[in-house]
């Protein structure tokens, strides 16, 4: 296939003022960059023309490792720790970040940009550094990496990691010399399961305490699980949230689950996901009682992607059954 681009700017990016008339293009390939004339002159006669009708032609920009969508969110809502040079100034900057922002206690406290490298200590710190910081607000730092981090202990204690949580392919849960207890440095996937779970929650509350549901905690409320609960009225609407959910599922998403009466409860009960692929407790599921208020119950998500997909689908399910009006 060879198609010939022409009438519009073509941009070559190779020198500063370097401009072409035509582009032409055989089998995917660049053939030819030049006038007119002398690109027509070696097309076939099967080419195809393209009038770019005077737009801008140009190579694509390709960035095969960038973190540009980061940059924002680092730089501006978060404590920025890149100058810290011991515990004490990580410390510190943390403390005044939350007392400028007047964050109350139970709402996440997130640091970046630390680097072990540059500290007078030489290593990465633990949960009891960031419990100098607070113990009624979950922190997480994220190194400069951005492939690894430290929470405290409630931040562990909210996202269910303790002693008994099994390693997570593909991240690093470190644990004290000789014991199993975490030291709050996470790496990889695993650092995604204390903040995922937590984000995820509190992005469930505002979603639907935004639609005019009751929801316990609020969204600005102290947490200290990952639980979210929310009232929504009419067993439909505790059937279509579940099965949301359940259609967000890594596996078995194809099933559809059905209120059954499940033994030790006094009325029917629905659940959803559950799916425990990689031996955690903490993965995405929900469930519900089938009687008043009609509160459904939603925890967990290894990640923060599937806690929100989990959501939004419910929210579809929802309104497909006409059960949830959308703004």
């Amino acid at each position: 296939m060879e198609t010939l681009y022409f009438n519009g700017d073509v941009v070559t990016m190779e020198g500063e003022n370097d401009f072409a008339e035509a582009v032409l293009v055989t089998d995917g390939k660049i053939k030819a960059v030049g006038s007119y004339d002398a690109v027509t002159a070696q097309k076939s006669d099967a080419c195809q023309m393209y009038d770019l009708e005077g737009k801008t032609l140009m190579p694509s920009f390709i960035d095969g490792h960038g973190h540009v969508s980061m940059a924002g969110p680092q730089y501006i809502t978060r404590a920025n720790l890149e100058d810290a040079k011991n515990f004490d100034d990580i410390i510190a900057i943390l403390k005044e970040y939350i007392a400028a922002r007047k964050i109350p206690a139970g709402q996440p406290v997130v640091g970046c940009l630390y680097d072990h490298n540059y500290l007078e200590e030489g290593v990465h710190p633990d949960k009891k550094v960031l419990d100098q910081v607070s113990t009624e607000h979950p922190i997480m730092i994220s190194h400069a990496s951005g492939h690894m981090g430290v929470v405290n202990s409630l931040a562990l204690a909210m996202a269910h990691v303790d002693e008994n949580t099994p390693e997570i392919p593909g991240g690093v849960i470190a644990r004290y010399p000789g014991t199993k207890e975490p030291t709050g440095y996470l790496e990889e996937t695993a650092i995604m399961v204390a903040a995922g779970a937590l984000k995820g929650a509190i992005f469930a509350a505002n979603i639907y305490e935004r639609l005019g549901f009751a929801v316990v905690p609020n969204s600005t409320e102290s947490r200290h699980d990952i639980i979210q609960a929310v009232t929504l009225g009419s067993p439909e609407r505790v059937i279509a949230f579940c099965k949301g959910i359940q259609a967000a599922a890594p596996i078995d998403s194809y099933v559809d689950p059905e209120p059954w009466a499940m033994p030790g409860y006094d009325s029917d009960v629905i659940m959803a996901a559950g799916a425990f692929v990689q031996g955690s407790s903490i993965e995405l599921s929900a469930d519900g009682p089938i009687k008043p208020p009609y509160a459904v119950y939603f925890q967990g998500g290894l990640t923060w992607e599937h806690a929100k997909f989990g959501i939004m689908m419910s929210l579809q399910k929802l309104y497909e059954k006409g059960l949830v009006q959308l703004p």
